[in-house]
């Protein structure tokens, strides 16, 4: 299974992270921070990937893992002290689609996200935008 893909130029915004091939042939991590006429050749030439997110990325941004299975996989995060303990979940399915969702202490459960997430940026982007 290829672990990257080819972005197309809508979805740079700042702080998205991709790889960018050298004249050296090696691949290179870059941070896109604005428009520029170097990524835009890198991309028109086709010499852009971003790696697909995988379980690596989700853990690397505190989600702990829950239970995997080939229909979903499960994670987890506690936010807050222990008297106001809020778990957030990410639940994953194989084409990448992902719910985010919240359970507080009363146990009302409530959904933050459903959508899909290609890489680690978005999801790194979504969790700004649903403030966890």
């Amino acid at each position: 299974m290829n672990q990257y893909y080819t972005p197309s130029m809508d979805e740079f915004y700042a702080g998205f992270e991709f790889e960018g091939l050298q004249k050296n042939g090696q691949w290179k991590e870059i941070i896109y921070s604005c428009q520029d006429n170097y990524t835009r050749d890198l991309v028109k030439d086709g010499k852009v990937r971003v790696r697909k997110i995988d379980d690596t990325d989700i853990q690397s941004l505190g989600w702990r893992l829950a239970t995997s299975s080939s229909i979903i996989t499960s994670y987890y995060k506690r936010l807050g002290v222990k008297t106001d303990n809020t778990t957030l979940f990410l639940h994953i399915e194989p084409n990448k689609r992902v719910t985010i969702s919240k359970l507080e202490r009363n146990n009302n459960s409530k959904e933050l996200f459903s959508g899909d997430i290609k890489n680690k940026s978005e999801l790194v982007k979504i969790s700004k935008m649903i403030k966890i």
